[in-house]
């Protein structure tokens, strides 16, 4: 998809946050969240929210970092978070409320949506 057709595209990601001041991503007009329990939306002491952000959104022609697949810094991004500062999270409910807040939230603008889930399930 070419980066003329983003700017009415969000993207809802389920993860540990997003770090808002980090130079490499959309700033916060482009940015919305909602916190379920874990801290938050907007602060990522984990970070893997953040990194999978910057895979999908970094943006590209700024001298700095990565760039992401949609790079031109228009794609809207909705970040849903449910991990912690250690990525751990304690309730499947907290899970399933995600995807139901996400679902709600990408129908109810009047734009095209895409859903992301990520989830890190790292076993230590």
């Amino acid at each position: 998809m070419s980066d003329s057709f983003v700017g009415n595209r969000k993207v809802c990601i389920i993860d540990s946050g997003y770090d808002i001041n980090h130079p490499d991503l959309p700033d916060g007009s482009k940015v919305t969240g909602r916190q379920l329990g874990a801290g938050p939306w907007n602060q990522d002491g984990y970070g893997h929210g953040t990194h999978v952000a910057g895979t999908i959104a970094a943006i590209g022609s700024n001298g700095r970092g990565v760039v992401g697949t949609v790079r031109n810094g228009e794609l809207k991004l909705h970040i849903v978070r449910i991990f912690n500062n250690a990525g751990e999270w304690a309730w499947t409910s907290t899970l399933v409320n995600a995807v139901s807040t996400c679902y709600r939230f990408i129908h109810s603008a009047e734009i095209n949506h895409i859903f992301a889930l990520t989830i890190d399930f790292t076993v230590g």
